[in-house]
């Protein structure tokens, strides 16, 4: 059996307004260092962010504690149109350099393609190539994808090496558990950092004010909640208790908006890792994960 997954930051909150109710800008750079400084000394070693990030990779970059030494992980700059060539390529190479360079690293841990449907048209083998160069140039360390679905997932596997997947999960989605894509590529040795655990913050929200598209997960939300309450827990603290007993997973990303907020929430994982609480996370899994899809949201 493999180990209990632990903690990476996500960071898309250091260059972007995020996420259900989110502000007007990103974090401002004090708090930014706030959140590192304190995922750094809670054992947090590793980040998770992204060219398309804003500017993210740079208040990394200004941000971190001299002592820390994080992991990071970063995502190549979606490609602008699906008939890409060799200069789209040769300029998402340098700008994949440029993340080495903002975020002040040797190299990055992990570089993935941040629209997987990249490796798939007609310039993705180009690309494919490119990130093997990236990775014997000394760039990054290992190659890896973002998926949202299994069929593009299956796809890419087939495009070229893939060390590393970043795909959803939380208590609504649970569709990579479900079908066994976390157990199969835990068998192949790919590693599995997970997205998406709080639902972009539908998890924790009001039911009420979810709007829109999203507010087809009111009473999914509403359900869930409850039984949290019932099991002791706030929603945070249940939303983390999912994915914490999971096997085959390595990572879990959990994007924050103050020190404290990461504190609370490491604490809370840790806590579910050793005891998990007693509740029936499978009864909250939707049929139809469609509605916990974000993309559809807007």
């Amino acid at each position: 059996m493999s180990a209990a997954p632990r903690l990476a930051l996500g960071t898309v909150h250091f260059g972007l307004a995020y996420g259900l109710g989110k502000g007007p800008s990103p974090l401002p750079r004090e708090t930014v260092r706030e959140i590192l400084s304190a995922a750094w000394a809670g054992g947090i070693d590793m980040l998770d962010t992204a060219a398309a990030y804003g500017d993210a990779e740079r208040a990394i970059g200004e941000s971190c504690p001299s002592a820390a030494r994080f992991a990071v992980v970063s995502k190549l700059a979606p490609m602008a149109r699906a008939d890409f060539g060799a200069a789209e390529v040769r300029a998402a190479t340098e700008r994949a350099r440029e993340s080495v360079r903002l975020l002040g690293v040797p190299a990055l841990d992990a570089l993935l393609v941040h629209h997987a449907p990249d490796l798939l048209a007609p310039g993705g083998a180009a690309l494919s190539r490119a990130l093997e160069a990236l990775r014997a140039e000394g760039v990054t360390r290992r190659i890896g994808v973002s998926v949202y679905d299994a069929a593009t997932l299956n796809a890419v596997l087939g495009a070229g090496p893939i060390q590393l997947v970043q795909l959803p999960l939380n208590v609504l989605d649970q569709r990579f558990l479900a079908d066994g894509t976390l157990a199969a590529l835990a068998r192949r040795g790919i590693e599995v950092h997970v997205r998406s655990v709080f639902l972009q913050g539908a998890l924790l929200a009001d039911p009420r004010e979810l709007a829109g598209r999203a507010a087809a997960l009111r009473r999914p939300v509403e359900r869930f909640q409850a039984a949290a309450a019932g099991a002791g827990l706030t929603p945070a603290a249940a939303a983390l208790a999912f994915v914490a007993r999971c096997r085959d997973l390595a990572r879990v990303i959990v994007g924050v908006d103050s020190a404290a907020q990461l504190r609370a929430d490491a604490a809370q994982f840790a806590a579910a890792r050793e005891a998990p609480p007693a509740l029936d996370f499978g009864a909250h899994a939707l049929a139809d994960p469609a509605p916990a899809d974000p993309r559809s949201w807007s």
